[in-house]
């Protein structure tokens, strides 16, 4: 992200409402940060899908 940007969650507002609020207020992923994520949780997924070897 290009800045920071400080949000805090307003009074009565729920969890949801502030992760929309915030999820709105940042511009789209580049590919580089794209290629981040998908370096960070791949291991992660992979991890996460069951054996395809024959027993």
């Amino acid at each position: 992200m290009s800045g920071d940007i400080t949000l805090r969650k307003a009074p009565g507002e729920s969890t949801s409402e502030f992760i929309a609020r915030i999820v709105a207020a940042r511009p789209p992923l580049t590919d580089e940060e794209k290629a981040a994520l998908r370096t960070i949780f791949r291991p992660a997924i992979a991890s996460s899908r069951p054996s395809t070897k024959a027993a």
